[in-house]
């Protein structure tokens, strides 16, 4: 069924783009250009981790990790031990066969393991492929204390500006201690 690796060791930049680039396709639409694809590599790799699912020597989807919560996104924690699952992708044709489950929860693995006490992923308001896997798994959507759900508005380059720039992303959160 192939594994889990990361992407430091077993990978390479042309891996994680073939991947990534399922942002530019329904629902998100981001036109992601190369440059922009390789500043996020980078990132990534600086300040993460980067995990990649391989089946018959393939990359066919890859989980991204960060420490901590991330500027703009307005949690509020009782600790700094929090982990984010950054992005979570899997080939379109591979989609509906426990990849993306095995990714995410490979992510909480890692996060328990370096001590986290919670995790976290951004995800559209009107849900996107990975709400369900976050559902399943125990994550719970985020709320602000007069009960409104916390929203992030974001923007993106849209290719051929078939959905608005600007969008609303929701936020789920599970606790691991």
């Amino acid at each position: 069924m192939g594994s889990i690796k990361n992407l430091k060791v077993y990978g390479s930049f042309e891996d994680f783009k073939n991947v990534f680039y399922e942002f530019r396709k329904k629902p998100y639409f981001e036109d992601w250009k190369e440059k922009d694809v390789r500043e996020e590599y980078e990132y990534l790799n600086d300040n993460g981790n980067i995990y990649v699912k391989e089946v018959n020597g393939k990359v066919i989807g890859l989980v991204t990790l960060l420490k901590g919560v991330q500027e703009g996104h307005g949690l509020i924690l009782p600790t700094n031990n929090v982990g984010y699952i950054s992005d979570i992708a899997v080939l379109e044709e591979y989609r509906r066969r426990g990849y993306g489950t095995e990714l995410m929860e490979y992510a909480l693995k890692c996060f328990i393991n370096d001590g986290n006490e919670y995790a976290y992923f951004r995800t559209l308001k009107n849900g996107s492929m990975s709400e369900p896997i976050g559902l399943k798994l125990g994550f719970e959507t985020v709320y602000k204390e007069n009960g409104d759900m916390l929203i992030q508005e974001c923007s993106f380059p849209r290719i051929d500006n078939c959905v608005p720039e600007k969008e609303d992303r929701k936020f789920l959160i599970k606790k691991l201690k």
